[in-house]
């Protein structure tokens, strides 16, 4: 395909093979190269960013405490980015919370859980659960970061304090 690209340059436009050669090679790096300076999941700096205000808040040999709610599309790359020094391997699936209808029982299951951070996802929260952003008590939850991404919209890392 190419060498009939170059003979139909050097035929419809008297160019010297090396000139048609050069042009069709100019054109292929010129439409490549694009694509290819382009970062690779770009949009996954965010989780990174993420992850790493949990890092620089826990021990680099315990497994982050983090819990999401149930639809959670954020959890799994941030668990990821946040136990790259841990050496056990960890499912991200356990941590998964259920969301409680109100405020309180969710305090309640997340303190059961052990968990010490919480991912707050403003598009995959459940739509019959309490509003989470309007409940949240400064004294229960720290806010460690917040991040937007066109999957989750607003991204949130709340840590508990302590008691």
């Amino acid at each position: 395909g190419i060498e009939n690209l170059i003979n139909f340059l050097n035929d419809k436009w008297h160019r010297r093979r090396t000139t048609a050669t050069a042009l069709v090679l100019g054109f292929i790096v010129l439409t490549a190269l694009p694509k290819s300076l382009i970062p690779r999941e770009s949009d996954k700096s965010m989780y990174r960013q993420a992850a790493r205000v949990i890092e620089e808040t826990k021990s680099p040999l315990t497994a982050a405490s983090i819990a999401a709610a149930g639809d959670s599309r954020a959890l799994e790359w941030i668990f990821l980015y946040s136990q790259r020094k841990y050496v056990q391997p960890i499912c991200a699936k356990e941590f998964i919370l259920k969301i409680p209808k109100t405020y309180d029982q969710f305090l309640s299951a997340f303190d059961q859980s052990g968990r010490k951070y919480f991912i707050f996802e403003e598009n995959h929260w459940p739509k019959n659960r309490f509003d989470f952003l309007s409940s949240v008590d400064p004294n229960d939850f720290s806010l460690m970061g917040q991040w937007g991404h066109h999957d989750s919209d607003r991204l949130m890392i709340f840590r508990r304090n302590v008691k």
